[in-house]
């Protein structure tokens, strides 16, 4: 996948995760989807903070393999 997907993918699970935790601040969501964590990753490709935030972006919505556990 390039760059540029990466960055949209990125971007709507962030959009997402804003509709299902309104009563969170911004930089909450980015935490709570492993994006901010106090380590220096300015030079980190897109596909690593997509797969970093995959994991958390999956259990904040309830989804394993696919399916999400909320239906």
């Amino acid at each position: 996948m390039s760059r540029l997907e990466e960055n949209k993918q990125i971007v709507e699970k962030i959009s997402k995760i804003v509709d299902a935790c309104p009563q969170l601040r911004f930089i909450q969501l980015l935490w709570a989807l492993g994006i901010v964590d106090g380590q220096d990753r300015f030079y980190e490709e897109s596909e690593i903070t997509n797969k970093v935030m995959d994991i958390n972006y999956k259990k904040l919505l309830g989804i394993e393999d696919g399916k999400s556990n909320n239906q």
